[in-house]
């Protein structure tokens, strides 16, 4: 015997929504990954173009963790997710110096084991639909040169899906913690001058967070994220080496200050022809061949 249509129509919607409702138990995953630099845990950020404002009206670039939406491929896996879209948007910097899938394979594998160790901690951060999960892990150091540059290199050519990031830059994490310590509409982090040239800098001297990204790191502080990092890389035994994947940057010599008798506008002029990024330009071309040369092979 058949069921009329409006049963099976009633049916379906009610097995559809108790599946749908099953699917969307959390609706994306991201990785916050922090090392050990000369002795304090700094955090990696990622810059990303975002819309806000009424309707998306505005768009301006924010700064957050490494994630993403989930796909059907992911199975449902949090975990899954979170690595990949972390190795996606890293370029699989953190595995390999080559820019291409096998890369970010080998990282979503690595960073998978991670965040199923005790290395790391999660904090689900409710939405309107479905949840964050956000995971806060130690990993290795990797220059922020070298993310940049892969970065530009895939925009050439298109060989990681998925990387959304335009810029990175370590931070220190007491002070990004403090940034978001109070909740508010809009979150900021001040970056002093000397830390934007050493360690990845951002242009501009205050960095703009992702509101969500912001909750999501309060949800972590109030379920005790410091003294998770202070058990994982406070001690000397479990500090994260800090390897120098690339030279030690200095600042360019013609955005030093001018010599006696150069006119202001002069020096002007000088500054203006260089790039935004003041320290990485001078070793461009040698890392860029460093990146390259394991593709040539």
């Amino acid at each position: 015997m058949h069921d009329s249509p409006l049963e099976s129509d009633s049916k379906f919607r009610k097995e559809h929504f108790t599946r749908s409702k099953t699917v969307l138990g959390y609706k994306a995953a991201g990785v916050l990954p922090y090392a050990n630099i000369e002795g304090v845990p700094h955090a990696l950020l990622g810059a990303e173009r975002k819309r806000t404002g009424p309707n998306g009206a505005f768009t301006r670039t924010m700064w957050g963790d490494f994630g993403g939406h989930r796909e059907a491929s992911d199975d449902g896996d949090s975990v899954y997710t979170a690595s990949r879209e972390f190795s996606e948007e890293t370029l699989g910097m953190f595995s390999s110096a080559l820019v291409d899938p096998s890369s970010v394979a080998d990282s979503t594998r690595e960073m998978s084991l991670i965040l199923r160790s005790r290395d790391a901690m999660q904090v689900r951060h409710k939405l309107k639909k479905g949840e964050y999960h956000f995971f806060v892990a130690r990993t290795a150091y990797v220059e922020p040169l070298y993310l940049h540059l892969a970065a530009q290199l895939n925009r050439e050519t298109g060989m990681v899906e998925g990387a959304e990031k335009t810029a990175f830059a370590w931070v220190p994490l007491g002070e990004l913690l403090l940034a978001v310590s109070e909740a508010g509409r809009r979150y900021f982090l001040a970056r002093r001058t000397q830390e934007r040239a050493r360690l990845g800098a951002p242009w501009r001297s205050r960095m703009q967070l992702h509101p969500c990204f912001a909750s999501s790191l309060r949800l972590a502080m109030e379920m005790g994220l410091e003294a998770h990092v202070t058990a994982t890389c406070g001690t000397t035994s479990g500090r994260v080496a800090v390897p120098r994947l690339a030279p030690q940057l200095s600042p360019a010599a013609s955005l030093r200050a001018p010599p006696c008798g150069e006119g202001k506008a002069k020096a002007r002029a000088a500054r203006k022809a260089q790039p935004h990024h003041m320290t990485y330009w001078l070793q461009q071309e040698a890392v860029k061949a460093t990146l390259a040369a394991p593709a040539a092979t």
